[in-house]
């Protein structure tokens, strides 16, 4: 990474192939502080770029004016990230959400077992042959990760008629859905769908991972850039962000032939109480490294 040059000649050796890693941390509400710090995954692209709001002055002594004075009004330290590894932490950047580890499966508990024909669940006022429906529980939650065992489907009413599985209806335990078949003859469109849904006592249904969107009015947080320079021998530069601003930018292809991948962009804020004499950023470099 570009040192002092201390000849005053032109050298190969700040020529600069960037390649490296970026870290975000969120700040300690009270010190401005970074708190731990998560690594981003494969950064294919990063830049910086500093733009400056101008007041300019015009001479007009002469036929065509010309600026004989500028005074700079403000600046911007803006930053442009793109990753290619799609975590949820990642997705929570990208669609200024939060992220949510290890929720608890509402399936890890019966579901309208205790009586039946009297304490199954609807599932839908009207449903139809050829269509999916979710499963809830009695509070509304979607159940994923279903044990192979212990659903029953009814039709019309409470009491009514049991569907047969890959008869009447296929299920997809694992995303907690169910879809009439339209060669099913138990069930008779526009008619009610009940079901109910033991556990097996054992708690096999595992928790999931959630994140929800838009939730958050801003991204913000410390980002950290560690950079080797592969033209020089891999020397290292750190490049310390002291507070970030983020959001999207672009699209988030979900289905293509290539790899996907999301871009960031935000700006750089001034951070005076966690860093009063470096609000911005700094960069840091070893002559050695």
């Amino acid at each position: 990474m570009p040192g002092v040059n201390t000849t005053g000649k032109p050298s190969t050796q700040d020529l600069v192939l960037g390649r490296g890693a970026l870290f975000f941390a969120a700040l300690d509400p009270t010190t401005k502080k970074p708190l731990g710090f998560r690594h981003l995954g494969n950064c294919t692209a990063f830049a910086v770029n500093v733009t400056s709001e101008l007041l300019e002055h015009f001479s007009s002594r002469t036929g065509v004016r010309s600026v004989d004075r500028e005074i700079i009004l403000s600046q911007k330290f803006g930053i442009t990230l793109t990753l290619d590894e799609i975590n949820f932490q990642n997705l929570a950047l990208f669609t200024s959400g939060t992220a949510t580890k290890a929720v608890t499966n509402p399936a890890a508990t019966d579901v309208g077992t205790a009586t039946p024909g009297t304490t199954e669940i609807k599932i839908s006022d009207a449903a139809y042959k050829g269509f999916s429906y979710d499963l809830v529980n009695s509070v509304g939650a979607r159940l994923f990760d279903l044990n192979a065992t212990g659903l029953t489907v009814k039709t019309n009413t409470r009491s009514g008629s049991t569907l047969v599985e890959n008869t009447d209806y296929e299920v997809d335990r694992k995303w907690g859905t169910i879809h009439l078949l339209s060669t099913g003859s138990t069930h008779v469109d526009g008619d009610d769908l009940f079901f109910s849904y033991d556990t097996d006592g054992t708690g096999t249904e595992q928790p999931f991972d959630r994140f929800d969107f838009l939730n958050q009015t801003s991204i913000s947080g410390f980002l950290r850039f560690k950079m080797i320079n592969a033209a020089n021998s891999d020397k290292q530069m750190l490049i310390d962000l002291h507070s970030v601003n983020l959001k999207a930018d672009g699209d988030l292809t979900l289905i293509s032939d290539e790899y996907v991948s999301m871009t960031l962009v935000g700006s750089a804020e001034r951070n005076e109480v966690g860093y009063p004499t470096s609000p911005v950023g700094s960069a840091y470099y070893h002559a050695d490294a």
